[in-house]
């Protein structure tokens, strides 16, 4: 259970309601894991991280990062060492921000990786909320905001080591919500929207394999595609590079990742459906509003800046 909370101290809130939100750790070296949540509220982009760090050589770390995107300004992070943690801190403090959130959604698990390939990839990633709530109180350098069913996502991954390189794109929209994520090795793009109680389920290992980028992710942005059976859908995620938060992340045997992630981008979707194989598509929805995406790969990006390394 969670010890007494303190005045300004930092708090573990457990996960038991949430099974998929515990420890994935077995006491060994050399691992990682991460629970994240990113929401938004007005115009405002927020991403909280609980990090585990369990180095080859060394003792295991944590950490609590948080981190707030404003239009036309440049994202402001902080980054704070905290023990191991054992799941998400639902409540905590990172340079000048602190929060004390509750996070709830409809309990509907998301894998966004294809059931045929989790023995084989090397971070697993669970999605407890993938259409997340979020409320409760944020400071930041002074300035209190009051959240109330602020829509977003929080997921958990662990792994021995990061992999080569990603992009992921997240959006909430009225009445539905998209996850996207691309790997580079393998080269596969898993899709998945909801809209109501229809279902556009573009993840498993031939959707994957079959969804294709129609624009390479880069820091202006990404588009993207997926066909399968009687469902299609067409995404553009658009970026101001000066929205990007640069941040590195350092992997158990000391190997670096160049993560550049927003929660103010832009998403264009148009959700497709037929009848049956062969006959028209009809548009059953077009979609525009905000979106969460990052890129990530073992180099830097010539020109960003890096708020956290």
């Amino acid at each position: 259970m969670s010890p007494e909370k303190k005045p300004g101290e930092n708090q573990f809130i457990t996960p038991s309601y949430n099974p998929f939100n515990r420890l994935a750790w077995n006491g060994k070296a050399g691992h990682y894991e991460v629970w994240y949540l990113t929401f938004n509220h007005a115009d405002r982009g927020y991403w909280i991280r609980t990090t585990l760090r369990v180095p080859l050589d060394g003792p295991a770390e944590g950490a609590l990062w948080f981190l707030e995107f404003v239009p036309g300004q440049t994202p402001r992070a902080w980054k704070e060492p905290i023990p191991p943690p054992e799941g998400p801190y639902w409540s905590g403090k990172a340079g000048l921000a602190s929060w004390d959130l509750t996070v709830r959604s409809d309990g509907t698990l998301f894998r966004p990786i294809p059931a045929l390939l989790r023995g084989f990839v090397g971070t697993k990633i669970v999605t407890p909320h993938l259409d997340a709530r979020v409320s409760g109180t944020l400071r930041i350098a002074g300035e209190e905001i009051r959240l109330e069913d602020a829509r977003g996502c929080q997921s958990h991954l662990w792994g021995k080591a990061y992999g080569v390189g990603w992009a992921w794109v997240h959006a909430n929209f009225d009445g539905g919500v998209l996850e996207g994520i691309a790997g580079k090795k393998p080269a596969l793009i898993a899709l998945h929207a909801r809209l109501g109680n229809r279902r556009w389920n573009l993840h498993t290992l031939l959707a994957s394999v079959r969804n294709r980028s129609l624009r390479k992710p880069s820091p202006e942005g990404w588009r993207f595609c997926g066909t399968s059976h009687n469902r299609e859908l067409v995404g553009s995620v658009t970026c101001d590079p000066k929205h990007l938060a640069g941040v590195t992340y350092v992997g158990p045997a000391g190997e670096r990742i160049y993560c550049y992630n927003t929660e103010i981008a832009e998403i264009k979707l148009e959700l497709r459906a037929r009848a049956f194989f062969g006959t028209p598509w009809t548009v059953v929805a077009n979609v525009s509003g905000p979106a969460h995406y990052e890129i990530a790969g073992r180099e830097p990006l010539p020109g960003l800046s890096l708020l956290v390394t």
